[in-house]
């Protein structure tokens, strides 16, 4: 492989690919507010990362589904499980408030227990 390839590999491998938000260490569900609109807000006590977007930054902790939709429907369904079975969840939030707007949407989160 020639030096240009090796260089454009090796400075791809080292670059984060992170585009998530205020990412949330594993934590337990608490306080959901089910809303009229089939918005879902929770909190965890996972610790939170320094990426909070600046539109979530006095609830840093409060992420937001949106249960009317279909994707919104499937995460909602793993958030009530996990509370249910009292596991915790790992949240990646998308980087905006555009479900609730103090508080960051959630892109994906999955059960570490």
């Amino acid at each position: 492989m020639n030096k240009f390839k090796t260089f454009v590999l090796g400075s791809i491998s080292c670059m984060s690919l992170n585009v998530y938000g205020g990412n949330a260490e594993p934590g337990m569900v608490s306080n959901m507010h089910f809303l009229d609109n089939g918005v879902v807000l929770f909190y965890t006590d996972g610790a939170i990362g320094n990426n909070v977007p600046s539109c979530a930054v006095t609830q840093p902790s409060r992420f937001a589904i949106d249960g009317s939709t279909d994707a919104g429907k499937a995460q909602l369904s793993g958030l009530l499980l996990a509370f249910a079975t009292s596991k915790r969840i790992q949240i990646y939030g998308k980087n905006k408030c555009d479900i609730w707007g103090d508080t960051e949407t959630v892109y994906y989160f999955k059960m570490v227990d």
